[in-house]
């Protein structure tokens, strides 16, 4: 039986999936509504992500570690695990495409819509994260100007509003906006700290 997406629905929980390394990991994520509301990963004890080399092992660890403390919004996450005899990806991210991409020395215009889109993916994730760990590291540049300009452009600019007519237009003002050669290199420190936070676990 695959996943019921209407008790996902309900309880607000997803298995999402990483392209990581060559190998798809997965781990379970979404808000923790017994708390702030933000969206959390399923984390150890020591705040490492959990990633499972199959989805089937994530139910089986839940259930396993019900007592948990570090489990989010353990409650609803822990029905809604054993509801369910199988599991799905729901959502996909591909890492090794990020890490590709920010080791580069620009956004180029032939990719530029996968680029956008691949980039702010990611620190959207990054930013779940370390919200949930309550870090201060990357504070400084969470905060930092040509960073806020690339995600100002990305929500508003491309791809869901626009006033451009043209890709080339749209790359233009990319262009004179962001100084993307900075956005790539800030978001390889958070890729490089993010993947650091990685717990593998075969079974």
């Amino acid at each position: 039986m695959m996943i019921d997406k209407k008790i996902s629905e309900e309880y607000e929980k997803y298995i999402i999936c990483f392209q990581f390394s060559g190998s798809k990991l997965y781990t379970a994520y979404g808000p923790d509504l017994n708390s702030d509301g933000g969206d959390k990963f399923l984390v150890d004890e020591n705040f490492n992500i959990l990633l499972f080399r199959s989805c089937d092992y994530i139910n089986k660890y839940i259930q396993k570690n019900s007592e948990n403390a570090n489990l989010f919004d353990a409650e609803r996450l822990i029905k809604w695990a054993h509801l369910n005899d199988d599991f799905s990806c729901q959502a996909s991210y591909d890492l090794d495409s990020v890490a590709s991409l920010i080791r580069s020395t620009e956004i180029k215009y032939e990719y530029f819509e996968a680029n956008i889109r691949c980039l702010l993916d990611f620190i959207n994730l990054f930013k779940d994260y370390y919200y949930q760990i309550n870090d201060n590291t990357f504070d400084k540049i969470l905060g930092n100007s040509n960073l806020n300009t690339f995600l100002d452009f990305a929500y508003d600019g491309y791809p869901w509003k626009s006033n451009f007519n043209s890709l080339e237009q749209k790359y233009e003002a990319f262009v004179n906006q962001v100084n993307n050669q900075g956005v790539l290199f800030d978001t390889m420190k958070m890729y490089d700290y993010f993947i650091k936070r990685f717990r593998i676990i075969s079974e």
